[in-house]
C-alpha cells in the first residue's frame, strides 16, 4: 500500500478503490483529463471518503416542498385530462401512459414552480427553457401548449 493510501483511505474502502486503481508506476498524468496522482491523493480521494463515511441530514429540500402541492395537484389533473388523448395516439414502442403522464406530471411541476418564482420576482414575464434533444420531445411540446417559451 502507497503512503497516500494509507494515509487516506481506511482499508475496506482502499480495498474497493483498489480493484480499479493503477500503480503510480502505471499512471501517466497529463494534470487535465488524467489528473495528477498527487492531487487524486490529497484532494480527491479524501473528499469522496468522507462524504461516504459521513452521515449528515441531507441539505436538499424535497422537490414537493418547493411547490404548493395543492397548486400542483389541480394543474396536473387539468392538464393530465387535457393530454389524455396522447396516450390513444402515442407512435413509440414504450409504454404510453407512462410516457404521456409522466411528462406531463413533469410539466406541471414546472409551470407551478415557474409561477412561484414569478410570482416571488413580481414578474408576469415567462421563463424559457432550452430543449437539449434528449426525449421525444413531448415535454416541450406541452410546455410550448402551455405558453412557456
Amino acid at each position: 500500500m502507497s503512503k497516500c493510501q494509507q494515509l487516506i483511505l481506511p482499508s475496506h474502502i482502499y480495498r474497493l478503490f483498489s480493484l480499479h486503481a493503477l500503480t503510480p508506476e502505471q499512471w501517466c498524468s497529463d494534470g487535465v483529463v488524467y489528473p495528477k496522482l498527487s492531487w487524486l491523493c490529497t484532494k480527491l480521494l479524501p473528499k469522496l471518503s468522507r462524504w461516504a463515511l459521513e452521515s449528515k441530514a441531507s441539505e436538499f429540500k424535497r422537490t414537493l416542498s418547493l411547490i404548493p402541492v395543492e397548486k400542483y395537484s389541480i394543474l396536473y389533473q387539468q392538464l393530465k385530462e387535457k393530454y389524455k388523448e396522447l396516450v390513444k395516439v402515442w407512435p413509440e414502442v414504450t409504454d404510453p401512459e407512462k410516457f404521456v403522464f409522466e411528462d406531463v406530471a413533469i410539466a406541471t411541476y414546472l409551470l407551478v414552480l415557474w409561477g412561484e418564482e414569478r410570482a416571488e420576482k413580481g414578474t408576469t414575464a415567462k421563463q424559457s427553457f432550452v430543449d437539449l434533444g434528449c426525449g421525444n420531445g413531448l415535454l416541450v411540446h406541452i410546455l410550448n401548449n402551455e405558453g412557456v417559451g
